[in-house]
């Protein structure tokens, strides 16, 4: 049986400090045949030096377009059977990734971690605002997506292709969007708790990024209601 190769995609932006110790583990998991994309997010340091020399595919945004944006051009880059996306700092261990192609394995075409928080957790407004955000989406999209912000999630390769392409938001609220669009298609989402660690430095603005996440998920909540409306009309 042919081995299943690897795809690690990793958005970053302004990266390199936390990216240089890290970028060794995701290359010796990816292994000989897989392959770890680095996608420069418009960074202003020395993240795509840094990822460059360690060994990654690098591409990069002339500028500063979000997460969303930047997932979307490494999961189209990608060339693994399986795509893994996680953040630079691997506050998700990368062997982690394990549990995730351990349910694509079983059947499902997505899995995405639940945080179990080990060792270093969040400040307590963060983790705080992290729930009622959860709570929001799951409650705003409908589905039943217990930590839809983790930043690790695995995909087969052609479901990723699929939905990547059919996403639009260039933000964090993303992760919603695709678990959305690949739940309401009836694609199976498997959920794998996770160990997980705060890592300092992240570039996350509670106000900010929160507010905008808010106001693009309701965005997309609307424009789904609206494209169901034809299924609610009565006929004639």
């Amino acid at each position: 049986m042919r081995a299943v190769r690897r795809s690690v995609v990793i958005p970053a932006y302004d990266e390199e400090i936390r990216l240089a110790p890290t970028l060794p583990r995701a290359l010796e998991w990816a292994g000989p045949d897989g392959e770890v994309i680095v996608v420069d997010d418009g960074s202003r340091d020395g993240t795509s030096e840094v990822a460059r020399r360690g060994g990654a595919r690098v591409l990069r945004a002339l500028r500063n377009r979000g997460k969303g944006h930047a997932v979307r051009v490494g999961i189209a880059a990608a060339e693994g059977d399986v795509i893994v996306v996680t953040d630079a700092d691997l506050a998700s261990p990368i062997d982690q990734a394990d549990l995730l192609l351990d349910a694509l394995a079983r059947g499902a075409e997505i899995a995405i971690g639940v945080r179990r928080r080990v060792g270093r957790n969040q400040p307590r407004h963060r983790l705080v605002l992290g729930r009622i955000y959860g709570r929001f989406v799951r409650r705003a999209l409908q589905i039943d997506v217990r930590d839809p912000q983790c930043g690790m999630k695995a995909f087969c390769r052609a479901t990723a292709h699929a939905l990547a392409s059919e996403c639009a938001l260039d933000g964090y609220a993303f992760d919603a969007e695709i678990l959305s669009l690949a739940l309401r298609r009836g694609i199976p989402v498997a959920q794998v708790p996770v160990l997980w660690t705060d890592v300092p430095g992240t570039k996350v603005n509670v106000l900010w990024d929160g507010a905008k996440m808010v106001l693009d998920v309701l965005g997309l909540a609307a424009r789904q209601r609206i494209a169901d409306l034809p299924e609610r009309l009565p006929t004639r």
